[in-house]
């Protein structure tokens, strides 16, 4: 960019307009003077000495200053157009998009319940990236396994986010006589809803896409040229299992959705005869929510060296070769993922995921969701706040008593702890009145000294600690607690629990390199009832988190940078120093 700017400044170099056709911008990765194109083919040098680049947050300002864009372009959009692309946070947009080779051929989604809509969001950017046009392997589990066996049909972002505008309800809600119905239904089929209208009604949408409802997993291979896979959970077997063309070849891909939707409780489970016996499936999500996985290692790989005959060998070691590290080991950098998660939902890559430069969601809309949870929110919000003072304030404070102990044995004296609030310019005055209140030493000292003995000991001090509420499990485990006063809190908080804890089993650190994170704010997975607004929301949320990702993704791996590359297209230089120092009615320097 300092080149680009330095070329057209009008004080910094003259340039013979009948020699030049076009200027090549050389990144930083290049050599360091800017070359022109003569018109017989040489190569000539206009700038001998290296070029001093602007600081990377000045390049816009020093761009604009020095001509280029009230020179190349004329119109407000145009302008806007280009500072748009030489700001930061905006610099992975369509344009660019065309600059980099994404790797990635295997897209997995993340059950999410009713916030599909972000899914649509997201894969709209992944197709303007040109990466959603080479995905041949695609995954999910629960709601997400509807967002896959789409994306697998042919489904665009556009036909997705249709789909997604319908009123879902409409087709998972399908008991009857309401709650008079809720206990025979689960004695008879471990389940409120049938699910009779899912399976009918997902058959429908299929049969208008392919031709048949009941289309399998080996067709859709063989007619999309697409790899789907629908993580269910066997109950029999108390384990994932992983419907694929190559484990679950002629199973109809609607009845293994419905197996991924039957959430225990909300939905019966499905009996399916599986060789000679009949098991009994629930929802994908209950051990296994995100799949990132699936495509590692050996065990879905349609290659031939991956067979089950050649791999499954010795069967005498059967227990070791079915291992998830055997049979998922190898870590597949052409996976990508998108997880869902909202303000109050608990998520393990939660916090990280959100610190990524531009995943923030857009500003909430004033539905009456929002209204509803927003008192919630600033709640929320207030109380995060004051926690952290708190928690802050707590971390000196151990701090100093750490260094006062002079003796060394763990044990807090009283004299120690006056040197804590006396002499230490760490441990603040404001510390002190947020934990302790308007109080002396002597007084907090009997504070923390439970059992009166004359000392306080490690476990004293954490007991203070739980009584200031920061728990320290909660902090160290990344989740918090929940309240369960209703049947859909404890089935929702039951499998919330199972999916937090299991997911610890195939979701690794390095997962959030590959994952597309997508902030929903205050829409949550079992709201139904959203407006048009909120809709529109959660796909700005997905085009957010999408665009954030592969700026996140480009700035780690520049490798992927086409080699001919550079932050503009790649005719848009050529064409303007043609029209600019070859026009007779150029203003600029020649």
């Amino acid at each position: 960019m300092g080149c680009f700017s330095k070329l057209f400044s009008r004080n910094r170099c003259k340039v013979n307009h009948h020699s030049l056709t076009a200027a090549k911008f050389i990144s930083n990765d290049d050599e360091e003077d800017l070359k022109t194109e003569d018109i017989s083919g040489e190569d000539k040098r206009i700038v001998s000495q290296p070029i001093e680049r602007p600081k990377e947050n000045d390049l816009q300002s020093e761009v604009i200053k020095s001509g280029v864009v009230g020179s190349l372009v004329g119109s407000s959009e145009e302008k806007k157009f280009f500072s748009s692309m030489l700001d930061n946070n905006n610099s992975i947009d369509d344009n660019v998009y065309n600059n980099y080779d994404f790797p990635f051929t295997n897209l997995v989604f993340e059950g999410g319940g009713n916030k599909g809509m972000a899914y649509a969001g997201a894969l709209q950017v992944l197709e303007q990236a040109g990466i959603a046009q080479k995905i041949n392997r695609v995954a999910g589990a629960s709601v997400g396994a509807i967002a896959a066996s789409l994306f697998a049909v042919g489904f665009t972002s556009e036909e997705l986010k249709q789909f997604m505008e319908q009123d879902l309800r409409k087709v998972l809600v399908d008991h009857k006589c309401g709650y008079c119905s809720l206990l025979p239904n689960l004695l008879s089929g471990f389940g409120w809803n049938p699910g009779h209208k899912l399976i009918k009604w997902f058959g429908e949408q299929l049969k208008e896409r392919t031709g048949n409802a009941d289309i399998t997993f080996r067709e859709v291979l063989q007619r999309f040229n697409r790899e789907l896979c629908i993580v269910v959970t066997n109950l029999n077997q108390m384990s994932t299992e992983y419907f694929h063309p190559k484990t679950t070849p002629n199973t109809p891909i609607k009845m293994a959705v419905r197996m991924s939707m039957a959430l225990p409780g909300v939905f019966q489970s499905v009996k399916y005869v599986n060789d000679e016996n009949t098991d009994v499936y629930v929802d994908g999500g209950l051990l296994c929510n995100y799949p990132i996985h699936a495509f590692d290692g050996w065990w879905l790989s349609m290659d031939p060296h991956d067979s089950f005959f050649k791999r499954l060998q010795p069967l005498d070691n059967y227990a070791k070769l079915f291992s998830k590290n055997e049979r998922f080991g190898s870590w597949n950098p052409r996976t990508i993922g998108i997880m869902l998660y909202s303000r109050s939902e608990t998520e393990l890559m939660k916090t990280k995921l959100a610190q990524r430069d531009g995943s923030q969601p857009p500003p909430p809309v004033n539905s009456k969701l929002y209204k509803k949870r927003k008192k919630i929110l600033l709640n929320q919000k207030a109380a995060s706040e004051e926690h952290l003072a708190v928690v802050n304030a707590i971390g000196r404070f151990m701090k100093e008593l750490h260094r006062m102990n002079f003796d060394l044995d763990g044990i807090v004296s009283l004299r120690e702890l006056k040197k804590v609030f006396e002499v230490s310019a760490i441990f603040t005055t404001e510390d002190q009145m947020l934990l302790f209140g308007n109080t002396d030493v002597n007084a907090a000292f009997s504070e923390l000294d439970k059992d009166k003995d004359g000392e306080i000991t490690f476990q004293e001090l954490m007991a203070f600690v739980e009584r200031k509420g920061v728990n320290i499990q909660t902090r160290f485990l990344g989740y918090t607690r929940k309240e369960i006063k209703t049947l859909g809190d404890f089935i929702s908080t039951l499998q919330t629990a199972l999916s937090i804890n299991v997911k610890r089993n195939y979701v690794e650190d390095r997962d959030i390199e590959r994952t597309i994170g997508i902030d929903t704010d205050y829409i949550e997975a079992n709201d139904f009832s959203l407006e048009d607004h909120d809709k529109n929301f959660l796909l700005q949320s997905g085009e957010h988190a999408a665009r954030a990702f592969l700026r996140y993704y480009c700035k780690r791996h520049p490798e992927f940078r086409k080699r001919e590359s550079a932050l503009l297209p790649k005719d848009f230089l050529n064409s303007q120093v043609k029209s600019n120092f070859l026009h007779p009615s150029s203003n600029l320097v020649h």
